[in-house]
């Protein structure tokens, strides 16, 4: 096949430019600002424009038109976790982030499409929240900035500041659901370590007493069918048969769906053969 000159100088240019895309200065800087909210982390991206002696809110940002909320591409907004935005729910992600000023209140909109540049091609139909925000008077504020005030380990207030005013949005994490889920997490994972210690030691068996010791702790954190079980056969392994009896019926009389039907039935003749060595 053979190219036109002409075509074939514009496609190496093309791909040249997929691959090499000089930086270069801009006069509205990107920014990040991070703030962790007990366990859940929130962040901004975006440019900075500055005031540089212009007339902000219904002049440069018009009244009643939806803005960027930034400058180049569109702000984007990142929650670690699921939170509340102002008493909504959001779920845990990344949205684009604009507004709609007017004189007394900003409308507020969260977009799920967070890669876009400006605000020429949103989708309303992906917008996840949209809420009213009141703006607030604020000491004057020459770049575009966002911060974290009023910081706890439950919510944080957003805030956009430009110019002489100050957009407040309120996040909230669900730090308790968190910190709960994270214990029965430790607690659940702290349980199965000392299982399969104990099942590594029976497997062997060796380290009896220790492999006891190890299976005791898992019990104590949730007794179930299976270390239930595992205590049972180590006592039985120590022949210790009065005792792998009544672990062995304790074991049975937890077993619920999760353990197999079969799985049951033979450990149930095991501890029916150790009671006849008990009289």
């Amino acid at each position: 096949m053979i190219l036109n000159k002409n075509y074939a100088v514009f496609f190496l240019l093309f791909v040249c430019g997929l691959f090499a895309q000089p930086a270069r200065p801009m006069l509205s800087q990107y920014a990040e600002v991070k703030q962790r909210i007990g366990l859940t982390d929130v962040s901004v991206s975006y440019h900075r424009p500055g005031v540089k002696n212009r007339e902000i809110w219904g002049k440069l940002v018009p009244y009643n038109q939806i803005w960027r909320a930034g400058a180049n591409n569109a702000t984007v907004v990142e929650f670690s976790d699921d939170v509340k935005v102002n008493g909504e729910i959001i779920k845990a992600g990344k949205y684009s982030f604009f507004v709609i000023p007017s004189s007394k209140s900003f409308n507020v909109i969260f977009n799920s499409e967070w890669d876009q540049w400006g605000a020429f091609f949103i989708d309303t139909a992906k917008n996840v929240l949209n809420i009213e925000v009141k703006p607030e008077k604020s000491s004057f504020c020459e770049w575009l900035t966002y911060c974290f005030d009023d910081i706890n380990i439950y919510s944080a207030k957003l805030k956009l500041k430009w110019e002489n005013l100050a957009v407040p949005i309120l996040v909230e994490a669900f730090t308790d659901e968190a910190m709960l889920k994270l214990n029965n997490d430790a607690l659940n994972n702290a349980m199965m370590q000392h299982y399969y210690t104990a099942v590594a030691f029976l497997e062997n068996k060796s380290n009896l007493d220790t492999a006891l010791v190890s299976i005791q702790k898992s019990i104590n954190i949730q007794g179930t069918f299976d270390n239930l079980k595992v205590k049972a056969e180590l006592l039985a392994l120590q022949e210790k048969w009065k005792e792998a009896v009544a672990a062995g019926e304790k074991a049975i009389s937890v077993a619920g769906e999760s353990s197999p039907k079969f799985y049951v039935e033979q450990f149930s003749e095991k501890v029916i053969s150790w009671k006849k060595k008990t009289k």
